[in-house]
C-alpha cells in the first residue's frame, strides 16, 4: 500500500502549515517524520472499533533516538476522541508490531504496526506521536481503507486467511499454504495449490502436470505425465490408455480386442391349465445370456441370466374366453 501521509515537525514553533494526506516534506533537521499506510478494520468477531495501522517514523539527521513504544502513538478518530496505540497481532496488516522497548537513531527510519481501539462507530482521522521527555512531534492524517464484503463480513482478501484472493477460499481447512498478498502459497517449494491442499504436479496421482488430472490404476505419474505401469505384467499403451490385457474387455489380450456379450434368445408359450385350477400357466425354454470377461487374456463366458415364471388373466366371461400369461427373466 502507498503511504498516505509523511509530515515533518520540529521544535520550531515558526513550521508550516501540516500538508494533505499523501504529501511529502523534507524533514528539517533533527525533526521527526510520521509517515502512515491506510488503516485498516480490525479482524471480523473482534472487538467493535479495532483498527490495524503501519506506520514509519523518520529520525533526522542530528536528533536524538527516538522510542517507538506504541503507548507514544494516539490515533485520532471521528468521535474527537484518541486513543494510544497498542502492540497486538494485526491479521490485515502485514509487518511486525512496534516494539515497545526500539530506538530510531539519528538518521534512521523504522517501520511497524500498531493496533488502536476506536469507538465502534468512529473512523481514524489522524495519528500523532509525542514523548514528554523529546520536545518534538509529528503528526499525520489516516484514511480508513474500504473492505470487501463476503457474506456478513467486511474483509481484505489480500491477508484473509479465511477468503484469500476471493470470497470463501479459506486455507483453514487446507494443508500446507498460506494466504500471500491475495494469492494461496504453498510453504513447501515446488508444490501448487489444488483446491484446498498444496501437491506436486510432477508425482500427485489425483493432480498429474495439473489440477484435477487423476491417473487410472495402470498409471503412474512421472515428472508430471502420465505413464503405464508397466511393472505390473500385462500393462501396456493402448492409444492414450493404458490398459491391462489380462483383464480388460475392450483389450483382452491384445490392444483393440473386445469381450462381447452374447445375444438373448427366448421360446415361450401360454398353455391353459385344466379344472378345478382353470388358470393360465407360462411354459417357456431356459433362456441363458452369457456376459463375456476377460480373464488372463481371453474371453470366457462368466454369467447368464435364467427363467421366471408369472401369470395373470382367467376364463372370460359365461367361463369362457382367453387365457394372458408371460414369462420374466432375472439374473440368477
Amino acid at each position: 500500500m502507498d503511504s498516505d501521509a509523511s509530515v515533518a515537525l520540529g521544535v520550531d514553533s515558526s513550521r508550516p502549515k501540516r500538508p494533505d494526506a499523501g504529501t511529502v516534506v523534507t524533514a528539517l533537521p533533527g525533526a521527526l517524520a510520521l509517515g502512515t499506510q491506510k488503516a485498516r478494520r480490525g479482524a471480523s468477531g473482534g472487538t467493535p472499533g479495532l483498527v490495524e495501522l503501519k506506520v514509519t517514523i523518520s529520525n533526522g539527521v542530528g536528533g536524538t533516538p527516538v522510542l517507538s513504544n506504541p503507548l507514544l502513538f494516539k490515533l485520532r478518530g471521528s468521535d474527537g476522541l484518541a486513543v494510544s496505540g497498542g502492540a497486538g497481532t494485526a491479521k490485515y496488516v502485514a509487518g511486525d508490531a512496534c516494539n515497545p522497548a526500539g530506538e530510531v537513531v539519528s538518521g534512521a527510519s523504522y517501520s511497524c504496526v500498531l493496533t488502536f481501539q476506536l469507538g465502534s462507530n468512529a473512523e481514524p482521522v489522524e495519528l500523532s506521536y509525542s514523548n514528554p521527555a523529546d520536545p518534538r512531534t509529528a503528526k499525520a492524517n489516516v484514511a480508513l481503507e474500504a473492505c470487501t464484503a463476503c457474506g456478513s463480513k467486511c474483509t481484505y482478501l489480500d491477508s484473509d486467511e479465511e477468503n484469500c484472493g476471493k470470497c470463501g477460499l479459506s486455507e483453514r481447512s487446507a494443508t500446507g499454504w498460506v494466504c500471500n498478498a491475495g494469492v494461496p502459497t504453498c510453504n513447501t517449494s515446488g508444490q501448487t495449490v489444488c483446491g484446498d491442499k498444496c501437491v506436486d504436479l510432477k508425482t500427485d496421482e489425483a493432480n498429474c502436470g495439473v489440477c484435477g488430472k487423476q491417473i487410472d490404476q495402470n498409471s503412474l505419474c512421472q515428472n508430471g505425465n502420465v505413464v503405464c505401469d508397466t511393472r505390473n505384467s500385462g500393462v501396456v499403451a493402448c492409444g492414450s490408455t493404458c490398459a491391462d490385457l489380462n483383464n480388460d474387455e475392450a483389450n483382452c489380450g491384445a490392444c483393440g480386442k473386445k469381450c462381447t456379450r452374447s445375444s438373448e434368445t427366448a421360446s415361450t408359450r401360454c398353455l391353459r391349465q385344466e379344472a378345478p385350477a382353470r388358470r393360465p400357466m407360462c411354459e417357456s425354454s431356459i433362456v441363458v445370456r452369457t456376459f463375456d470377461d476377460c480373464q488372463d487374456s481371453a474371453c470366457v463366458a462368466a454369467g447368464m441370466i435364467s427363467r421366471s415364471e408369472q401369470w395373470r388373466g382367467g376364463p372370460g366371461p359365461g367361463g369362457g374366453g382367453r387365457f394372458i400369461c408371460w414369462c420374466r427373466y432375472a439374473p440368477l
